[in-house]
């Protein structure tokens, strides 16, 4: 796994939740390719396996909460924040009181900012409403060939909209048809 973290390495704690993120979003690309190799290869054989599959985006939040837990204080799809500012895909506690919410997003390379307004909307709302610092986590994939111009798309739409990136992980993955594809999971303060 390749890690950017943009500065990031000042808040520790930050950090290594993001990281433990990825590290579990990788562990289960491994399981699911190994699920899909033990089933029927001429049913499975066409359609992109592991990450790449058609995954929603719950399914990757669930993986990150399960990584979280051991680590800190969170609630996935944060009905208990309600009291809180707002639902959230995930929110960190610090002694009982939200310190980080997120929100999750597939990124889609063509309207990204239009399918993030209610997100974001959602995010600032909660920041409103508590001292805690607000992400957008996006996933991604991509093949080598065209990794970094996606990459720089992200950081440009972060940039143009007055976020920051703050962390991308990135590690290989099965697609069909694709030359070293990779799954990127970036993680954008709003």
């Amino acid at each position: 796994m390749k890690e950017d973290s943009f500065g990031l390495e000042a808040d520790t704690y930050l950090m290594r939740l993001l990281r433990a993120a990825a590290e579990a979003l990788q562990s289960e690309e491994h399981v699911l390719n190994k699920a899909f190799e033990r089933g029927s290869a001429a049913f499975y054989g066409g359609v992109n396996q592991g990450l790449a599959y058609h995954l929603y985006e719950t399914t990757l939040v669930y993986l990150i909460f399960k990584s979280w837990l051991p680590l800190t204080e969170v609630v996935w799809d944060a009905h208990k924040a309600r009291g809180y500012g707002g639902a959230m895909d995930l929110v960190v506690f610090n002694e009982h009181k939200p310190r980080y919410a997120f929100e999750a997003k597939w990124w889609n390379y063509g309207k990204a900012e239009v399918l993030f307004e209610h997100d974001i909307s959602k995010l600032r709302h909660f920041k409103s409403q508590q001292d805690a610092r607000g992400f957008l986590i996006t996933f991604w994939w991509a093949s080598a060939d065209k990794l970094d111009a996606y990459s720089r798309k992200v950081a440009n739409v972060a940039t143009q909209n007055g976020w920051q990136r703050i962390y991308q992980a990135r590690f290989p993955i099965q697609v069909n048809d694709l030359e070293q594809p990779h799954f990127v999971l970036d993680a954008i303060e709003v």
